[in-house]
């Protein structure tokens, strides 16, 4: 229940060091010329450029081809056969729910008898 010293002994010495570099250590450390940072940016900014051209191009290929002929199989003359199994697939649902509501109701009349 209650944690021994050795454990409170370390997570004192951890929140110390933490304190340490938060605290202390930016007292004695120097700023750089702005020369450096610049550069950084500069080439962050064009690997940021770059890699939005990446995205763009598959992004903008989706776009194009999301039509309702290639959506719904028009262009390769599915749209009848898609329909037709839509059509089936609805069936046998209805069919599911309706026995599963039968045997609901069978099984409430008998219970109550």
């Amino acid at each position: 229940m209650f944690r021994s010293s050795s454990t409170g002994t370390r997570y004192g010495i951890i929140i110390g060091l933490i304190a340490l570099l938060f605290f202390v250590l930016p007292d004695v450390t120097y700023a750089q010329d702005a020369g450096i940072t610049k550069d950084i940016g500069e080439y962050i900014d064009m690997g940021i450029k770059l890699l939005s051209w990446v995205w763009v191009v598959p992004a903008s290929i989706a776009g194009k081809l999301m039509t309702n002929d290639f959506t719904y199989g028009a262009v390769f003359h599915l749209d009848t056969y898609l329909w037709k199994l839509w059509i089936l697939m609805r069936t046998f649902a209805f069919f599911t729910l309706g026995f599963i509501f039968i045997v609901s109701l069978i099984k409430h009349i008998v219970k109550n008898e």
